[in-house]
């Protein structure tokens, strides 16, 4: 098919020099979201900067090809590599596409960036899978069990207003750090709570910069004390603050790692060994040299992981609450089993993987996906996607297969992928945690979503799916198991979900500090 077909797609109208990019990123974005969503094909032409063309993707069959068929053809936008390898490091997600916090390294990598994500997701598989994972159970359990003591001491015996979203974001982060990096985070009571303090403050940081992001190459090219350097006579101030909170997290990374090595090398046993990191560096050692990890490498997995690992749970709980807030008959129903099941006692791993209430009462609230998930790509050279079904051009024409330029910004639709009426029905919009307790439509079936749980795209799929899924089920499960069997959850006032670095609740739609006000009654 000839590439002239790419200029017969439907495509928006710009609006300013920045194109669509100001309503795709806007706090208030959902609506520009949902517009692409009801009223365009599945695949269309949208504006960047200066008019340049890019598309926003949600067809099931193209996401396929992008993100598991061809992944290394798609790669991530070079300013948003260097930002994120600037911040945190070359950890896995800063070496190719991941789902936490896509990116390819900076310059300098981006000829080896598919071998170098390759070994790194050899060697990190394994640490994430089921069989270690379970060992985190009484971890997050007895973090569980500290914030419904907390809240329990707070109400004292009486139902109450409390922003909710702060204890489930503090569990988050204990659960990052204790289960990820084998060290609590409290900033009340750790000496590492520098670092938990620096993690909390990143989301709304990288946000406020804006289109600064995109001089980060220029700034990567720079040697790292020339470079520390320069940022300290820039004058603004969210990037001294950007670079002040980068240092503290990697100064203090880089402790943990070496206190976490050392231990290793004594064949020290503690618990810690079943955190993460413990498990990481103990294979990594085990590993032949040329599989090995860098120090640095390891150092940027710890700060990705417990940076993005901290609000994409936060920001996943807090929907599932504030949803069951909404619907007192679910949560109820939900209540009960939930009581039933524990009979007065903690879920084990396996009764938490088998039980399916948690589960499809999760990815009920995952399928609206309030986390930042539009993702930039770029095609490394002309290609063509596949669609699954035919879409009309501008000119009455049918196109089954879309031929994209290389240098194509591609921007993953997983909203619109998660809510395609398509292929999940009329109902597609409706929260029915019932859809998982019976056969899904066949238009899922057949539509062969690359995700790599539950239909979704949520955590992407293929080489570029969450490597940490597992992990965050399991903790949420955990917390949600927990507290609902000892409280009753009702929304005092409406709730806001903001766009951000990661999406955030708040008492309003002017308010920018996160916020979600549930009545909370013991039981």
């Amino acid at each position: 098919m000839p590439f002239s077909f790419f200029f017969q797609m439907t495509s928006l109208t710009a609006v300013s020099f920045l194109g669509n990019l100001d309503r795709l990123f806007d706090r208030h974005g959902w609506a520009f979201q949902d517009e692409l969503i009801e009223q365009y094909s599945p695949v269309v032409k949208i504006h960047s900067v200066f008019g340049r063309k890019m598309l926003y993707v949600y067809d099931a069959t193209a996401l396929h090809e992008i993100v598991v068929k061809d992944p290394y053809t798609f790669e991530l936008l070079k300013w948003f590599a260097s930002f994120v390898a600037l911040v945190f490091g070359p950890g896995l997600p800063a070496i190719h596409g991941e789902s936490w916090f896509t990116v390819v390294v900076h310059l300098t990598l981006k000829d080896r960036s598919g071998e170098q994500h390759r070994r790194q997701r050899k060697l990190l598989n394994p640490v994430f899978s089921g069989n270690y994972i379970r060992n985190l159970n009484p971890v997050f359990h007895d973090i569980a069990h500290k914030v419904r003591e907390g809240l329990l001491a707070d109400l004292n015996g009486i139902p109450k207003e409390i922003n909710l979203v702060k204890w489930i974001h503090g569990a988050a982060l204990e659960s990052i750090g204790r289960g990820g990096l084998g060290y609590s985070l409290d900033p009340s009571s750790s000496k590492f709570g520098a670092y938990g303090d620096a993690l909390s403050a990143v989301s709304d940081s990288v946000f406020s910069l804006g289109y600064i992001r995109m001089l980060s190459p220029l700034i990567s090219l720079l040697t790292t004390p020339i470079r520390r350097l320069a940022v300290d006579f820039i004058p603004h101030a969210g990037v001294r603050k950007m670079a002040r909170l980068s240092r503290v997290m990697d100064d203090v990374a880089r402790e943990i790692f070496f206190a976490k090595k050392a231990a290793a090398l004594n064949g020290e046993a503690s618990e810690n060994r079943k955190d993460i990191m413990a498990v990481l560096l103990q294979a990594n050692m085990a590993a032949r040299s040329e599989d090995r990890l860098s120090e640095d490498e390891i150092i940027g997995q710890m700060s990705t992981m417990a940076f993005a690992g901290t609000d994409t749970t936060t920001c996943a709980i807090a929907q599932v609450v504030d949803l069951l807030a909404q619907h007192p008959d679910i949560q109820e129903k939900l209540r009960h089993e939930i009581t039933a099941a524990r009979n007065g006692d903690d879920l084990s791993y396996d009764a938490l993987s088998s039980w399916v209430s948690p589960t499809w009462m999760r990815s009920a609230a995952r399928r609206f996906d309030f986390t930042l998930r539009r993702r930039l790509y770029t095609d490394m050279k002309d290609t063509v996607l596949p669609l699954s079904k035919p879409m009309r051009g501008v000119d009455g024409s049918k196109l089954s297969e879309i031929p994209v330029p290389k240098g194509t910004t591609i921007a993953l639709g997983i909203r619109g992928c998660n809510l395609n009426r398509d292929i999940w029905g009329s109902d597609a919009r409706q929260w029915k945690p019932e859809r998982w307790l019976s056969p899904l439509p066949e238009g899922v079936k057949d539509a062969k979503i690359p995700g790599v749980y539950s239909h979704l795209m949520t955590f992407l799929g293929g080489g570029r799916a969450c490597i940490g899924f597992k992990f965050s089920q399991l903790e949420m499960k955990v917390l949600l198991t927990v507290l609902l069997s000892s409280f009753r959850f009702t929304r005092s006032s409406d709730v806001y979900w903001n766009l951000s670095t990661f999406c955030y609740p708040s008492t309003g739609p002017d308010s920018i500090v996160p916020a979600m006000p549930i009545t909370v009654e013991p039981l």
